[in-house]
């Protein structure tokens, strides 16, 4: 449907397309259904005969099971935010992005990457306090885990001020990934901001050597 500005997204909690809504004139919600799923034209025929009143309900549920179990399991929920939020994020809608993931964290409150997403997006936005909620308490199951994690705790503290903090999670971000050039990028900053000047340099020349692969 043309919605530019995600109103219907939103009121009817679309999140993916195509998406089929099925609703009275006062909005009452009968049935959504989003995807491409095998017996997607047939569960929405089925929906729109029950109601019109030629189809019970009975059968209409029936006829959803099949979805139900493609569709709706967490993983598919929390996925068709993250896409949601790519897509948001593309159109220059960051906090509208943000909202998306946040949705997907809520369904998967453990995931690192769904943190650490959450806690990127955040600190792009400069919204340091949510960054930190979002990844503070999140564990990584291996080294290269807890470097973005660190990272980003390190990216997030820079920018609510707290240097020392900051710099303590940068350096073990990148002693667990001595490659992550983003943690060299952001410790240079806070070297910078500290007016130790020479080892921000050296800390942006590591970075750029990363970037641009200098030997």
């Amino acid at each position: 449907m043309p919605d530019a500005e995600y109103k219907s997204w939103g009121k009817f909690g679309i999140i993916a397309t195509p998406t089929v809504i099925i609703s009275d004139t006062a909005d009452k919600v009968l049935w959504v259904e989003a995807g491409y799923g095998h017996n997607f034209a047939p569960v929405v025929q089925t929906r729109l005969r029950q109601a019109l009143g030629l189809e019970d309900a009975f059968h209409a549920e029936q006829a959803g099971q099949v979805r139900t179990v493609a569709n709706n399991t967490v993983s598919a929920r929390a996925k068709r935010h993250l896409h949601m939020a790519e897509l948001l994020k593309k159109k220059g809608r960051t906090k509208s992005a943000i909202r998306e993931i946040e949705k997907a964290r809520l369904l998967d409150p453990n995931s690192v990457p769904i943190a650490l997403e959450v806690g990127w997006m955040c600190c792009e936005a400069g919204d340091a306090a949510a960054a930190i909620r979002a990844v503070g308490k999140i564990k990584g199951a291996n080294r290269l885990e807890k470097s973005k994690l660190a990272m980003v705790l390190g990216w997030a503290y820079r920018l609510s001020g707290d240097l020392d903090t900051a710099q303590k999670y940068l350096l073990e971000a990148i002693q667990n990934n001595p490659r992550l050039d983003r943690a060299y990028f952001e410790l240079g900053r806070v070297y910078q901001e500290k007016k130790d000047f020479e080892n921000a340099a050296k800390a942006y020349f590591k970075a750029l050597s990363g970037i641009y692969d200098v030997k």
